[in-house]
């Protein structure tokens, strides 16, 4: 499996070859698409935080977090 690094050498070599081939509007839909479903995903409800505790949500103590 690929590293992070190589994962982001690879999208940027694709930008610029996109960029050096005329084809600046591919990069452009492409970050508009992105920042559309990452707004979308921030707004919804993300649920428990809680990976190791179920009923966390349900016991949830707001004099603790002061």
């Amino acid at each position: 499996m690929p590293s992070f690094s190589e994962a982001v050498g690879v999208i940027v070599t694709l930008i610029v070859l996109a960029v050096a081939s005329g084809r600046q509007d591919l990069v452009w839909r492409g970050i508009a698409e992105v920042r559309k479903v990452a707004l979308a995903n921030a707004r919804k409800d993300w649920g428990c935080p809680s990976v190791f505790n179920r009923g966390a949500c349900s016991s949830y103590d707001p004099a603790h977090y002061r």
